[in-house]
């Protein structure tokens, strides 16, 4: 028999479920309440206020029955409603990070061909990299002249996932590769280079973190080398902390040219939409997809799914700027604020280490002796 405990304020209630039953709480917030397979369109009662959380007949007895939870159902879905909205950082993240402007802050891109061009011979017929600057730009303008400039997220989404500005990076790239531009590249002046390029700070100390919680951290890039790339990390990584991480990206560079690494995934990324589409494909069953990234290319990455968690690296990044227009921009060293997406928007970081704060990952952990 269940104790009829009269009429209990709905605050109170909520207060006290929240304070004292922690794991309940945060078993909540992590249950997987899809549809079971043989019923996959099915989206619960219809009266179900409680988002990404209607209940589904599935559900455990815990959370439905009356002689297991005294409360009525209103309530229960109000229970359910603050737990969607304010759950518990994901406790299985995989995280994916862009690296120009995001992980490196001082230029890494066009370090990558102009030190080419130092190895070149003098009689080289190779275009010089205006020419090849110039033609992309021009590209660029033809596609982006006919169009609206972006003033929403909406606007500033369909932009980049348009089917020119695709092809004029990925012109880009293919036009330089043909050049024979890095036939004759330096690895030692490519090593070089790849010492003077300084990374957002906090980086390493945010790689051991996941590395220590055993997080897959990968990197995905427009960048025009795997290998490039990881030369860069390479330069500053201690414990040799760049060699865990998985690198997605174009490779511009001749076989054999810096040394390659079994996480190298060469493969073409010439818009968000391949970033997405990339982390849909690699992030396993049952992980929470975080994304950092910088410009307005980014854009898609940190808003749209498979994303829950959408971080932008920079206060004055172009994501940034066009998130900050319409919805909330959150301080990452400020702590958990809920899930992110094009209707509620994402977090902000300077630091690496702000990261961490963000996931929890600074909390103790509590010890049962």
């Amino acid at each position: 028999m269940v104790e009829d405990f009269g009429y209990v304020p709905q605050k109170t209630i909520t207060k006290n479920i929240l304070t004292r039953f922690p794991r309940f709480v945060e078993f909540l917030a992590r249950k997987d309440f899809s549809p079971p397979a043989s019923k996959p369109n099915y989206r619960g009662p219809q009266n179900s206020s409680a988002p990404n959380f209607p209940l589904y007949p599935h559900i455990p007895f815990l959370l439905t029955s009356p002689a297991a939870f005294p409360m009525k159902p209103t309530l229960l879905l109000s229970l359910l409603t603050v737990v969607a909205s304010h759950s518990l950082p994901p406790r299985n993240p995989e995280i994916f990070l862009d690296f120009d402007g995001t992980i490196a802050v001082t230029e890494a891109f066009e370090n990558l061909p102009l030190t080419a061009y130092e190895s070149l011979p003098a009689n080289s017929e190779v275009p010089p990299w205006p020419y090849f600057q110039d033609t992309y730009y021009a590209d660029y303008l033809n596609v982006s002249a006919s169009l609206a400039e972006p003033s929403t997220i909406q606007e500033e989404l369909q932009l980049q996932s348009h089917a020119g500005l695709y092809a004029a990076e990925k012109d880009s790239f293919d036009r330089v590769h043909a050049s024979g531009l890095f036939t004759t590249v330096s690895e030692s002046a490519l090593e070089a280079a790849a010492a003077n390029v300084t990374l957002r700070a906090g980086f390493w100390e945010f790689v051991s973190a996941a590395q220590a919680r055993g997080v897959r951290v990968s990197v995905i890039s427009r960048n025009w080398s795997v290998r490039w790339i990881r030369t860069v990390l390479r330069a500053s990584a201690p414990d040799e902390l760049a060699e865990v991480l998985y690198i997605y990206c174009p490779e511009i560079l001749p076989a054999g040219v810096l040394a390659a690494n079994k996480r190298d995934r060469p493969v073409d990324v010439f818009s968000g939409d391949d970033k997405i589409e990339i982390m849909k494909c690699v992030a396993a069953k049952g992980k929470q997809v975080v994304f950092v990234g910088d410009s307005n290319s980014d854009l898609g990455p940190i808003l749209l799914p498979p994303t829950v968690v959408g971080v932008v690296a920079g206060l004055d990044s172009g994501s940034a700027r066009t998130i900050r227009r319409e919805n909330n921009l959150w301080r990452a060293d400020q702590g958990w604020e809920g899930y992110t997406g094009v209707d509620t928007g994402a977090y902000v970081l300077e630091d690496w280490r702000e990261l961490v704060t963000l996931l929890g990952w600074t909390r103790r952990r509590k010890v049962v002796v």
